[in-house]
């Protein structure tokens, strides 16, 4: 089991960044309102986000890092999916996005752009844990 969670975490991680950044783009090409966000939405940053997340966190010792770059990378993602498991849980708890009002739409900007980093930070930390890039 452990393989198999070890295997499929920075994968997983994936799919709320590809996610996001569509959501991103959506918001800022169509003026889609961030705080009518579907809560199917706030399942799949729970469910998925949460798994890699604990991931990120149960595997963090055994990753192999390449330097001080990819150290911060790695500790940016599970802030950004920790925090977000939070508030999508929280959205499903109260029944309403209102929170996502804060952001406004200029920062979907901001956002798209660390969506594709961290998505791509994962796809790549993916890659290097199927070949090894872990500790013996």
């Amino acid at each position: 089991m452990k393989r198999i969670f070890f295997s499929t975490f920075a994968k997983a991680a994936v799919l709320p960044y590809v996610g996001g950044t569509i959501f991103h783009v959506l918001r800022l090409t169509l003026g889609f309102p961030i705080e009518e966000m579907p809560d199917e939405l706030d399942w799949v940053v729970i469910v998925v986000g949460g798994y890699a997340c604990a991931g990120f966190l149960r595997f963090a010792r055994e990753v192999r890092f390449k330097g001080p770059g990819d150290k911060l990378l790695y500790l940016l993602v599970i802030v950004h999916l920790g925090v977000s498991v939070v508030l999508h849980a929280y959205s499903l708890i109260v029944g309403h996005h209102q929170w996502a009002t804060v952001f406004p739409r200029g920062y979907s900007y901001f956002a798209v752009f660390y969506f594709v980093v961290l998505g791509a930070y994962c796809v790549a930390l993916s890659r290097r844990l199927g070949t090894g890039a872990a500790r013996p």
